[in-house]
């Protein structure tokens, strides 16, 4: 079984083999396609691959985005909720694609410490083994930690408890980014009601409920 499989065009085979090497120095297996044994009928070997592996990254660029092979295997990997997705030419995902959250590698040149080459690598070794990389750089200051994707990526967050979603709302808020799931302001609303009843309880208490 390989941790991830991944997906590309052929007139992209140099930008992917540079992917495969630096996942695979990180401790990663990977597939490209490049290792189908003789009498094995490529479709076959290639869906075997994919079904098996822990993460599908395809690798989205002009070429890619008009391959009919390539937009099958993510989509395969995207209902499988399996898919890391990212941009080596800065051409967009194709229709259907956009809602997965993409690694921009567009300007990315093989350096280790490249702020989005860090967050897609470390995006990628927590979906397949639930660690991220011992020795990937550190990312830059003031850089999120960890890449984020949206739903239907194996990166998606897992769920949290109600002070957890509270603390997510008001991280949210305060940074002005993202935007906090209808769960998550539920669970807001939640706490400051219960903040106000407590308060009430406490200058019931305290005042008895009059005037002071």
């Amino acid at each position: 079984m390989s941790d991830v499989f991944i997906s590309y065009a052929r007139e992209d085979r140099a930008r992917a083999e540079q992917i495969a090497r630096e996942l695979t120095a990180m401790g990663l297996e990977c597939f490209w396609d490049t290792e189908i044994p003789p009498g094995q009928t490529w479709s076959d070997y290639i869906e075997g691959k994919l079904d098996a592996a822990r993460v599908v990254v395809v690798l989205w660029s002009q070429h890619s985005t008009r391959s009919q092979w390539v937009r099958e295997e993510a989509r395969m990997g995207r209902d499988k909720k399996k898919l890391i997705p990212a941009i080596i030419d800065g051409s967009p995902p194709p229709l259907g694609f956009g809602e997965v959250q993409a690694a921009d590698l567009t300007g990315w040149r093989g350096e280790t410490n490249h702020p989005q080459w860090t967050r897609f690598a470390q995006a990628v070794c927590a979906a397949a083994r639930g660690a991220l990389p011992t020795h990937q750089a550190a990312a830059p200051q003031g850089a999120p930690s960890a890449w984020r994707a949206s739903s239907g990526s194996p990166a998606a967050e897992t769920d949290l408890s109600p002070l957890g979603y509270v603390q997510k709302c008001l991280r949210l808020y305060f940074d002005g980014k993202g935007r906090a799931r209808r769960a998550e302001y539920g669970w807001f609303l939640l706490f400051q009601a219960a903040v106000g009843v407590v308060l009430l309880l406490l200058d019931i208490a305290m005042y008895g409920g009059g005037p002071i």
